[in-house]
């Protein structure tokens, strides 16, 4: 989960981890990749990401975590 939602100046993007690697990546609606919040092992148990979200332009957006064994997605907007 993402949040706060719409995104404004710092977000925190809260998940489950396994211990695997895990990218956390921003896409627009057409799925073009418009930013790579988070890519790197993750804790078992849960994690949270601190993201600066002021380089993003305004709009509507899918927040997708990928792992291994899962792969999530959440809409947020700017």
């Amino acid at each position: 989960v993402a949040y706060p939602n719409p995104l404004n100046g710092t977000a925190k993007v809260d998940f489950i981890g396994d211990g695997s690697e895990v990218a956390i990546t921003l896409v627009d609606l057409q799925g073009r990749k418009v930013a790579d919040v988070y890519r790197g092992i993750t804790q078992v148990g849960p994690n949270q990401v601190a993201w600066n979200t002021s380089t993003i332009p305004q709009g509507r957006f899918m927040l997708m975590l990928q792992s291994a064994t899962r792969r999530e997605v959440f809409s947020v907007i700017k």
